[in-house]
């Protein structure tokens, strides 16, 4: 439906004044086009009449009709729970904020535009909520975010999943039935969805204490934190009390503590004194810290079975027991260190769970399962799917998807994939990518490993890495490529994720790619890199910088690349600055030519580890299409003239590249220019200094496909590519895809 147009303004001029008892914020707000609904309750079992306003305008009026409803029905359940609702009245509003779903005010609350009926029914719950704890509690949301945003998403997600019980999570996120049952989303419950968010972030360790002031968490890990993690925290609290201890507990603490601004302490206490049980390990380490919840289920042993705490909290654990697939108990058991044995009930039962319900935080949920029977006793569920899917977090999963290859050599290659992760990190991942070449009837392939280390402290990660590669090479062979590295990722302030710094060591195990290129048979030799680099993701003047070693018995140079944003233009545009600097130490120039300093990029025939993706590796440049492929590497001249340069003691290049102010930015299109200085020189004069310029443009997609035209060049790169058609080239990263959403 339209929105009507904002009527003129009446010429008469009138004053009116707004009064409200008991409040440290207000709002105001006005739209002539507004609809006014309006109501009033009797809260129960005191009587206290409040006032119910709706204030929306046609855009979704549909959806706005039943918003009086969902105020009613939620004031009076939090009442009876909580306490009295705070104020006289409460007023909810339609407005067109950038402040996300909804903002909060004592009494009052603004909510933007929504999809759904559910959708709205969730934020005006979890907004009236914010009346209780942010309003009349008045906590300082600053320096404890938890006590208000964590308990409103905890209360707001109970209730909530009381009137949706059967909710899934395609019908908010995929809205396709048909779609979702297609990637086995179909039977995935919404609840799960804030379950696998916090997951991402607790697999890339990047978890923090939940009662860290506001500022202590960067704009993603606050959501994760506060909303996620910290409703997860308070809905295990309340499933291990039970409903009736739970909401004693806040109702003591709100009534003790209404306008008195209280803190950490006080709901500690409030709860200590209605349960009578000692929740250390809720106040002082879940909420306290970043230490992790894990039990492991060991055997089963004359109606008993053994669990293991192999985290580092010793809170309470629920186990269930099964027969032929049917729940005959559910138990809590008060959480401890170490192992212990526990009597089960179920003399009969053949399967055991721990937290069948995802009402723990159970950080890993593959050593949660134990059949009584079978060979394979922790066997978990697998779930496999074609091309993508979201798994449970106690599902083992493998992901399966058609492939095709090309290269100059073996052709087109059918293959098919195999993977065990998508989208959330786990712990080991594997990617296993093999192709068959019908032209040279030869297996190929790729795959990698990589194992992830989580050390205690938040912000790191350490990965050990295996990759392995194939594929056909001149000579009626293949390049092989094998390579195991160590990184270790750091992230010094959580705070300003943006900041990463990453060491790393490798030994490479490849072909000899000198004896690729003369077409004789290929020894494998070794390439040991070491390095560390440090990036700064940011909107405003992104920059990284890596400091690389790289050698063996016949090589070694050093080098330091930088790049640099000077931002402009608006967002992802502005100057960008490359500087290389590099110095061979070792080079047995006459056997290994191609292992010295490059002042072009490099073509994939001058790629010595065989690293990315290049459909035509082997050709030189001109042949094909696929030939002009290059990596951007050490001097990064695009103007082919790598064959033509003696080998370099050291290098010296800068690259400037900028975005246009034109409305032409859609095609992407910008000016570049390298300066490159290197002491020895091109052909018969090796041993003068050379100077090497080229300025053209570029366009394309970025990180992950770029064309370069140089059109202005010095004469020394004339005197090798004189027509402009030669010197054209491109980089095609698709690496770059894997990487996107990467944090550690």
């Amino acid at each position: 439906m339209s929105v009507p147009q904002i009527p003129e303004s009446d010429a008469q001029l009138k004053t009116i004044k707004y009064s409200a008892s008991t409040i440290h914020d207000f709002a105001w707000f006005a739209d002539k086009r507004y609809h006014v609904m309006m109501d009033s309750i009797d809260l129960v079992p005191s009587g206290k009449k409040v006032y119910l306003i709706s204030l929306f305008t046609s855009r979704q009026s549909g959806l706005w009709k039943h918003s009086i409803e969902y105020i009613r029905s939620a004031m009076l359940f939090f009442s009876t729970h909580l306490g009295d609702y705070p104020y006289e009245h409460f007023t909810l509003v339609q407005g067109e904020l950038g402040a996300g779903s909804g903002m909060e005010y004592p009494g009052a609350a603004v909510i933007g535009f929504v999809n759904d009926d559910y959708t709205l029914q969730q934020v005006t719950v979890h907004e009236l909520l914010h009346s209780w704890f942010y309003g009349a509690l008045a906590t300082n949301e600053r320096q404890y975010p938890y006590l208000d945003e964590s308990l409103v998403s905890a209360l707001e997600s109970h209730y909530i999943a009381s009137l949706y019980p059967d909710k899934k999570l395609w019908d908010k996120y995929i809205l396709e039935e048909k779609t979702a049952r297609f990637f086995k989303l179909d039977q995935l419950p919404i609840s799960l969805m804030g379950e696998l968010e916090w997951l991402y972030a607790l697999n890339n360790n990047l978890e923090q204490p939940l009662n860290l002031p506001a500022d202590a968490y960067n704009e993603v890990a606050y959501y994760n934190m506060i909303y996620n993690k910290g409703a997860n925290a308070f809905n295990y609290l309340r499933a291990y009390l039970g409903d009736t201890l739970f909401f004693e507990g806040l109702n003591l603490y709100f009534t003790q503590w209404k306008n008195k601004h209280p803190g950490p302490d006080d709901l500690e206490q409030a709860f200590a004194q209605v349960t009578g049980k000692n929740l250390d390990w809720f106040f002082r380490e879940i909420l306290t810290s970043a230490k992790r919840l894990d039990y492991t289920i060991m055997r089963f042993d004359s109606g008993r079975i053994l669990l293991k705490n192999t985290g580092q909290i010793n809170g309470p654990v629920l186990l269930s027991e099964f027969k032929k697939d049917s729940l005959i108990n559910t138990t809590w058991i008060e959480g401890f260190k170490g192992s212990k044995w526990i009597t089960v009930d179920g003399a009969d039962a053949d399967r055991f769970i721990i937290d069948l319900y995802h009402q723990m935080i159970e950080t890993n949920r593959l050593n949660n399962n134990l059949y009584k029977k079978g060979i394979f006793k922790k066997r978990d569920p697998l779930k496999t799917q074609l091309i993508a899917t979201l798994s449970r977090p106690e599902e083992r999963l493998l992901i399966y998807f058609p492939a095709i290859n090309y290269t100059g050599i073996n052709g087109f290659m059918p293959g098919i994939g195999f993977q065990n992760h998508f989208i959330i990190p786990r712990p080991f991942e594997f990617l296993i990518l093999p192709f068959f070449s019908f032209k040279t009837s030869t297996l190929t392939g790729y795959t990698n490993v990589n194992f992830s280390i989580l050390p205690p402290k938040p912000g790191k990660k350490v990965e050990i890495r295996a990759e392995a590669s194939r594929f056909g090479a001149p000579g009626k062979q293949n390049y092989r490529r094998l390579n195991l590295g160590l990184v270790y990722n750091f992230i010094p302030r959580l705070a300003l994720v943006k900041d990463r710094y990453r060491y790393f060591v490798s030994l490479a195990y490849v072909s000899d790619l000198q004896q690729i290129i003369q077409e004789e048979k290929a020894n494998w030799i070794p390439i040991v890199s070491a390095g560390m680099e440090f990036i700064r993701h940011s909107n405003i003047h992104p920059y990284n910088i890596l400091l690389a070693a790289e050698g063996n018995n016949f090589f070694s140079k050093l080098s330091v690349t930088a790049n640099y944003r000077f931002s402009y233009y608006g967002k992802n545009r502005g100057l960008d600055v490359r500087l290389f600097s590099g110095i061979q130490l070792h080079l047995d120039s006459e056997k290994k030519p191609l292992f010295g300093l490059s002042p072009s990029a490099r073509s994939g025939k001058e790629l010595y580890t065989f690293g990315g993706t290049f459909f035509d590796r082997f050709s030189n440049v001109g042949d094909s299409f696929f030939s002009r492929q290059i990596s951007i590497t050490e001097g990064s001249i695009i103007t082919p003239i790598n064959l033509s340069v003696f080998n370099p003691s050291w290098m010296f290049s800068i690259t400037l590249s900028s975005s246009l102010p034109w409305d032409i930015k859609a095609l992407n299109i910008k000016p570049f220019a390298t300066i490159l200085l290197m002491p020895e020189g091109i052909n018969s004069n090796k041993h003068a200094p050379v100077f090497l310029a080229e300025a053209g443009l570029k366009t394309g997609l970025g990180a992950f496909f770029e064309i370069f035209v140089p059109l202005l060049v010095t004469q020394n790169l004339n005197d090798t590519s004189p027509l402009i058609k030669d010197r054209i080239r491109f980089t095609l990263n698709l690496e770059f895809l894997s990487k996107i959403g990467e944090v550690l």
